[in-house]
């Protein structure tokens, strides 16, 4: 090897394919209640997140933020490594979160005319 890799395709031995943390409860703490729930969506952000996501879809593109969620999540099992040192890997969770937000915000204040 050339090193060129920056060593990810050694599998389990980086960040990439750790499964022994997948059973370790202080991986799911760490990564889903202290960073996404607490420093990223924060508490009451996370209750509107929660309602917002099973609120009924309206129009059919609605579900590219369930399928963007759902990839997430496996991104976040399957470099679990990564994920546990480094917050900035869920950042990309936001976004699907802020529209389920925002359906939920929109269902409350009924901002329709």
């Amino acid at each position: 090897m050339t090193g060129l890799t920056f060593n990810i395709w050694n599998y389990g031995s980086d960040k990439w394919g750790t499964y022994f943390l997948l059973i370790n409860p202080e991986f799911y703490n760490s990564v889903f209640l202290k960073s996404i729930v607490e420093r990223q969506l924060t508490f009451a952000g996370f209750i509107m997140f929660l309602i917002g996501l099973f609120l009924k879809r309206n129009k059919k593109i609605e579900f590219l933020f369930d399928w963007w969620l759902i990839a997430i999540i496996f991104f976040i099992l399957f470099v679990s490594q990564g994920n546990l040192a480094q917050e900035y890997y869920q950042l990309p969770i936001v976004v699907p979160a802020s529209v389920f937000i925002g359906k939920f915000l929109n269902k409350c204040l009924d901002f329709s005319v």
